[in-house]
């Protein structure tokens, strides 16, 4: 029989979470479709158009792995080509697709936690998902990171089964890290290294028989299998790479020149916080609050006597996570560690903070303080929806990325007549490569020649001639009659030459 008060709540939350992530998506300022996108799309249409089988996420021999020595898996392109077979090669499409895939984010946290900890906790863990502000950025994000919250989730269910002695979860926890490596690398080398850890000490206690061990070693290496056989075809590149990144850990540790403690230490302890901020509020008065109370809930339910053990075992693994991270984090050999290596943290503190809520609101004593805090972050998530609404709203997505304008001005402006086209631009060409593609491919089905002979234009990205190099490539460029030159609305510059 079905839960009416269960479809309601679950009902409540996608709605709670479609709206701020909507007007996210439908928003032309935070909407880049740069290079790293243009690689993307390229990527996924060798897959789709092209008939190509990627076994890495690489474009013309650019690693994307860490200290450019090894590669990501490919998972994220044939992901990708979802969106790109049903929206027909249209960017937007894709940031539709993140779209679906940030809300369903928020219900199945709700769905799986209901089954961990019943249905108070899982909506309130839910809610706190909904209105993440981070959790909201990822939303159209398209961004192979942006799928980490999503597999975090399982992540989390896996490992609780497993606190439940249900050891059949275990490699599936190891598959679902092992996924990870296709979307981020950083974040599945620090909780692989955090499982091989609790598996050597429950192997040691004889808690697990060995046999699921070696289930998981091997869901393990078939989540990684396209990367294994890159590395077989092309002299083990990829684990070279990685044994190349562990010998740099250990010189520049031991090295004093080269390995600046305190610096490092301030660099993480900023990562983290501005991590923790973006996932609740980065209001300095609402953040340390909420760190307090958040740190002095755990602390009181651990020391509860009512509390059942699994559920003291798992909060203090989920505690484990943050720190065992920063831990390991202090040790990578760069100055600087970026944000989105530690995106799937949010989604720990909205189940810790879920369960610290939940607790407090059994509490006669606390219960108005747990009400006052949820309202609190409620109302924040709503003044933030309302003020993108009224001054970023516009649901005009063809005018969101002007690359794309510009690439279209050209073509309606040729008439039909046979044209090249060549960029100038800041950056690698990639976003263009792709867009002059999509625009030949499907709308005007004519495709440019890079040549400088009869009609062809020259677009030039906005203050991309400040660099010198590009001032004289443009100028390498210009052959034939100007016909025109002519700035665009959008900044770009447009020449329109003639070779006779």
């Amino acid at each position: 029989m079905i839960n009416k008060k269960y479809i309601l709540i679950l009902l409540i939350i996608t709605f709670i979470a479609f709206f701020p992530r909507a007007l996210q998506v439908y928003n032309p300022y935070n909407y880049f479709f740069n290079q790293e996108q243009g690689i993307l799309y390229l990527l996924t249409k060798s897959i789709v158009i092209d008939h190509h089988i990627l076994l890495t996420a690489v474009q013309g021999g650019n690693p994307q792995g860490g200290f450019g020595t090894f590669f990501k898996g490919p998972g994220f392109n044939y992901l990708l080509a979802i969106p790109f077979i049903l929206a027909r090669g249209d960017p937007f499409g894709g940031r539709l697709f993140m779209l679906l895939i940030s809300i369903l984010t928020v219900s199945i946290a709700f769905i799986l936690a209901n089954k961990i900890f019943g249905l108070r906790t899982a909506a309130l863990i839910g809610i706190l998902m909904a209105i993440s502000p981070g959790l909201k950025d990822f939303a159209g994000n398209i961004w192979p990171p942006s799928i980490m919250p999503f597999l975090t989730i399982f992540f989390l269910y896996f490992l609780y089964k497993i606190f439940q002695k249900q050891f059949k979860f275990i490699p599936l926890l190891s598959f679902t890290v092992g996924l990870m490596a296709h979307f981020e690398m950083a974040t599945m080398a620090v909780l692989f290294l955090l499982l091989i850890i609790s598996a050597l000490i429950t192997l040691y206690k004889k808690i697990i028989p060995y046999k699921y061990y070696i289930f998981a070693f091997i869901s393990f290496l078939l989540s990684l299998f396209p990367l294994f056989i890159y590395d077989i075809q092309n002299n083990f590149y990829n684990l070279k790479g990685v044994l190349g990144l562990i010998t740099h850990i250990k010189t520049q540790a031991i090295s004093s020149e080269s390995f600046n403690f305190f610096s490092i230490i301030v660099d993480r302890l900023e990562l983290f916080k501005w991590n923790f901020m973006s996932s609740f509020s980065s209001n300095n008065f609402i953040w340390p609050i909420l760190l307090i109370i958040g740190t002095l809930g755990i602390y009181t339910i651990l020391r509860d006597k009512k509390i059942i053990r699994i559920i003291k075992l798992y909060i203090s693994y989920l505690v484990l996570i943050p720190l065992f991270t920063f831990s390991v984090l202090i040790f990578y050999p760069g100055a600087i560690a970026p944000q989105w290596w530690i995106t799937f943290l949010t989604v720990i503190y909205c189940f810790l903070f879920g369960i610290v809520l939940n607790y407090l609101l059994l509490k006669t004593k606390f219960k108005p303080l747990g009400i006052i805090l949820l309202f609190t972050l409620c109302l924040a998530t709503l003044n933030r929806t309302w003020f993108i609404y009224k001054t970023q709203f516009i649901p005009t997505p063809d005018t969101y990325i002007k690359e794309n304008v510009s690439i279209n001005y050209i073509y309606k402006d040729s008439q039909g007549k046979n044209f090249g086209i060549f960029v100038v631009a800041k950056n690698d060409q990639d976003n263009y490569e792709y867009l002059i593609w999509w625009n030949g491919h499907e709308k005007y089905h004519y495709q440019p020649y890079r040549e400088k002979k009869g009609l062809y234009y020259i677009l030039i990205e906005p203050d991309s001639l400040q660099f010198l190099e590009n001032a004289k490539y443009l100028t390498s460029l210009q052959s034939g009659n100007l016909i025109y030159s002519k700035k665009l609305p959008n900044g770009f510059i447009v020449e329109k030459r003639l070779v006779n």
